[in-house]
């Protein structure tokens, strides 16, 4: 069972309750996610299932994109609804115009220092276990892209918004710093991940809470993403027949090799550089390759029982 299953994730479970839970009904422990949501968040979350956990790096790289609502006038220690105010309230009186433009302040690269109540590590351990210490250790700061960062509507010191970003953003950071920036305060009450990668909620299946309608494993197996139908936001190539065994003993191979390129001109080998995905000629996914010039290097391949090995020159 190889492939990727889309979850929207309750809210209140862990991202790994839905991995437990998951490893439990399909009988496969090679189960993992790509890409925590915190507990009082919901949303896709991506589940990679037998030989796709090895995809799991690629996944987690893409960029996400999030519906949220922020509260002015109120941080806390966690920079969410669940964690302790931090000060005495303060008057909220922000305009939409003074919201947008701090909007702009925090949309393209920017420097984001992660919470202390996180799965980040420092020096090999979570931060969130040094929170729980009551240490505060360093946090260097990192960078993180926002693509956009769009306003919807400012209810009272309820404010609502889209952000599109890039791996690795903390969106309760954006919202603390955000709040910081306005000179009142802020923190994050609702959040909804709305896309993750090529996957978007509208692909996700929720999650039955009835155990007898849950045991059944059918309800998930039937939506689980073939292998060859991941990273679509990647380029690919097919390999010929003759080459699949040469990919999957990881073996380098060159531009004419493989089908599916786009038309190569003079000077565009740097631009046609970087990662592939390797499809044979059935569209399954044999393999990750590194593009380098006309050169494909894989990087990760997949077991296959029904290729022979390949030919040696003699």
């Amino acid at each position: 069972m190889d492939g990727v299953l889309i979850i929207n994730k309750p809210k209140t479970w862990t991202s790994h309750d839905v991995v437990a839970k998951m490893r439990r009904i399909l009988q496969e422990r090679r189960i993992g996610h790509a890409g925590t949501l915190d507990p009082f968040a919901t949303g896709v979350l991506v589940l990679c299932i037998g030989q796709a956990t090895r995809l799991s790096s690629y996944l987690t790289a893409a960029d996400k994109t999030y519906v949220g609502r922020m509260r002015l006038g109120v941080a806390t220690d966690t920079f969410d609804i669940e964690g302790q105010p931090v000060g005495a309230p303060r008057p909220v009186r922000i305009t939409e115009a003074q919201l947008k433009k701090v909007f702009q302040q925090f949309t393209g690269a920017i420097m984001q220092r992660p919470p202390l109540y996180s799965a980040k590590k420092v020096n090999g351990q979570p931060l969130y276990k040094y929170a729980r210490q009551g240490l505060d250790v360093p946090r260097p700061l990192k960078p993180v892209v926002i693509h956009s960062l769009d306003l919807h509507g400012i209810d009272g010191e309820v404010v609502s918004f889209t952000a599109h970003c890039s791996r690795g953003t903390f969106v309760r950071a954006l919202a603390q710093d955000i709040g910081e920036t306005l000179g009142c305060g802020a923190h994050l009450i609702d959040l909804a991940r709305t896309r993750s990668g090529s996957f978007t909620l509208e692909q996700s299946l929720d999650l039955v809470i009835n155990e007898e309608v849950d045991s059944n494993a059918d309800r998930y197996v039937k939506h689980i993403v073939s292998m060859g139908k991941v990273l679509t936001e990647l380029p690919a190539v097919i390999a010929s027949d003759s080459t699949v065994a040469q990919v999957l003993h990881g073996q380098n191979f060159t531009s004419g090799q493989v089908s599916g390129l786009m038309a190569e001109t003079p000077g565009a080998v740097a631009l046609l550089s970087g990662d592939y995905r390797v499809l044979d000629q059935r569209g399954h996914l044999i393999a990750m390759a590194h593009r380098t010039g006309p050169v494909f290097h894989p990087t990760l391949v997949f077991n296959r029982s029904d290729v022979p090995p390949p030919l040696k020159d003699v």
